[in-house]
């Protein structure tokens, strides 16, 4: 009995090609690595469903250290803020681009991540938060490569979220508070004044620095939140950011004790324009919070001043201290709310 020919089958000695249309009208040759052309016949049916229903792409080296160029040309930049472009190019140059990245992109799988994961854990200094910020930008990539059709799969589906295990901590009393603020402004009264807008308010570095006066309505007691700024490498400071959504960007009441020190704040100001004239404090922006020269003040030197006070006071009068804060610089402080505040010297809070 003659054998029926296999339609768009090729056996050439011991490797068998399979041919089929993609998507595009054109011919694709494929070679699978199956013993039998009834295998192979079963996947080019495959292939064939898949380029019906859509979801076929076509076979790559492209590696995921070239797919992230993409993705930041057509999906970052004209999409996200120039933080959200930072902060991703930071955590992917930071970890998968030397792990993984070399990587062809199709081959890429949930083990592989786990592995990732398990490689950050054990080489760097890294937390679960880190793993978990990271997990967040993984996802985001690999889905952009299924709509390019770059991918099928997204692996991150069967990858589970690492996770981060609730941190206790010590608080302030609001003596010591009071007392840590107090310490702060003998020592420069410029940054002291943005830290402790933050304690009485609970607002973050990149929130507090935003401030305009424009932006205080001081009668009222209300802050708006209109923007945040940030220090990015390479770029003139500072980086502004208007907020992901209309809820990041609220008004908000302020207690009577960060009232007064916003006034406190503005007659500063009007002294010092007053005493050294326009010429050498020259506030034009309208800032709330500058130097000595009338400049926004920067985001790193007010993390790292509140840095040297917050040690050098836990020294002086042998207060306790959370063991991560020379990493994170927790503060350990607590506002009228009785909440964390948190000053992040690694990058921008989220």
């Amino acid at each position: 009995m003659a054998k029926t020919k296999k339609t768009g089958i090729l056996k050439r000695g011991t490797n068998i090609q399979i041919w089929y249309i993609d998507q595009n009208g054109k011919r694709v040759w494929e070679t699978v690595d199956v013993p039998t052309i009834e295998q192979a016949s079963e996947i080019r049916a495959k292939r064939i469903l898949e380029i019906k229903e859509g979801i076929f792409v076509n076979k790559s080296n492209q590696s995921l250290n070239d797919f992230f160029e993409i993705f930041v040309r057509d999906y970052l930049v004209p999409m996200t803020s120039a933080v959200t472009q930072n902060d991703y190019k930071n955590q992917y140059n930071r970890y998968p681009r030397k792990f993984i990245g070399n990587k062809n992109i199709q081959k890429i799988n949930a083990q592989d991540i786990y592995s990732l994961y398990s490689t950050i854990r054990e080489t760097t200094n890294a937390g679960e938060p880190t793993l978990k910020n990271l997990h967040a930008y993984l996802r985001k990539i690999f889905n952009f490569a299924i709509d390019l059709n770059v991918i099928q799969r997204n692996p991150m589906t069967s990858v589970q979220t690492p996770k981060v295990a609730p941190v206790s901590f010590e608080v302030w009393t609001h003596e010591q508070v009071d007392s840590f603020l107090a310490f702060c402004k003998a020592r420069n009264v410029f940054t002291y004044y943005p830290t402790a807008l933050t304690v009485m308010t609970g607002l973050r570095r990149a929130e507090v620095l935003g401030l305009k006066w424009e932006d205080i309505d001081l009668e009222k007691g209300l802050i708006k939140l209109s923007r945040t700024v940030h220090r990015i490498k390479n770029k003139e400071y500072p980086v502004i950011s208007r907020g992901k959504t209309k809820k990041s960007m609220a008004t908000i009441p302020m207690p009577t004790v960060a009232v007064n020190l916003l006034h406190e704040v503005k007659a500063n100001q009007l002294l010092t324009v007053s005493e050294f004239g326009v010429e050498n404090f020259n506030n034009k922006e309208g800032w709330v919070f500058v130097n000595s020269f009338g400049k926004l003040i920067n985001v790193d030197w007010l993390t790292k001043s509140f840095n040297r006070n917050l040690n050098s006071y836990i020294k002086i009068f042998n207060v306790s201290k959370e063991p991560n804060s020379q990493k994170k610089l927790n503060t350990l402080l607590v506002n009228k709310a009785g909440e964390k505040i948190d000053f992040d010297v690694a990058g921008i809070p989220a």
